[in-house]
């Protein structure tokens, strides 16, 4: 449990910047003149 738990602690920044990435990439996608 508590290894799960750093597991996450660890992971959590990666996981936010990928899905900021993410929306971004759609989001210059969406707005192409």
């Amino acid at each position: 449990m508590i290894k799960n738990l750093r597991h996450l602690i660890y992971y959590y920044p990666l996981y936010i910047i990928w899905v900021l990435f993410s929306t971004v990439s759609v989001y210059i996608e969406n707005n192409k003149p």
